[in-house]
């Protein structure tokens, strides 16, 4: 199969790179953030960030207060984020700290009666949202982009040994400063 200009200027710039590979990772981020954005559009009339959101769903779904350690952990961010995160929303009244009977060094957190009206509200709106993304996208379409997608986040989550790079060849329409 013959090769595109595109994938001999890129394999000329990038030697031992991977063209596709480059663009998939490319739209995946692209994607990844539009619905992100999608998703924080449903949260925001109701005062809440899409981590705010996943926060008090975090800790509805424990069934029981829970510390701020464990929602940072299941949330995959810093106990420092999740700190300034819980800070908003007890200050907005969707959450409180108790104090832990167990264990007078910590605290634990419980939502609030509003926090339940909100996520009883906005959880179906973002499920609606996300069944209209995927729309026109078949239920076998979607177990294999999710299969694929799940091979992408082990490559992320244990990467291969990766070979030292390859000098990039930049292309003379791009050396504006003659470094060659």
């Amino acid at each position: 199969m013959a090769r595109s200009r595109e994938q001999i200027a890129f394999a000329k710039e990038y030697p031992g790179a991977s063209l596709i590979a480059g663009s998939a990772a490319r739209e995946l981020e692209r994607t990844g953030l539009l619905i992100e954005t999608s998703v924080a559009e449903v949260c925001k009339p109701a005062g809440l960030s899409h981590a705010g959101l996943n926060a008090l769903a975090v800790i509805e779904g424990a069934g029981t207060p829970i510390p701020a350690g464990e929602v940072a952990q299941r949330m995959h961010i810093t106990t420092g984020s999740v700190t300034s995160l819980i800070d908003t929303l007890e200050r907005k009244g969707f959450v409180i700290r108790i104090d832990d009977p167990n264990d007078r060094r910590k605290v634990l957190l419980d939502t609030t009666p509003a926090a339940q009206d909100v996520l009883d509200n906005v959880l179906p709106a973002i499920q609606q949202r996300v069944r209209s993304i995927f729309e026109s996208i078949s239920d076998t379409e979607i177990a294999t982009l999710r299969t694929l997608l799940s091979k992408v986040a082990a490559g992320v989550a244990a990467p291969q040994p990766t070979p030292p790079p390859t000098k990039r060849h930049r292309p003379k329409g791009l050396d504006r400063h003659g470094a060659g």
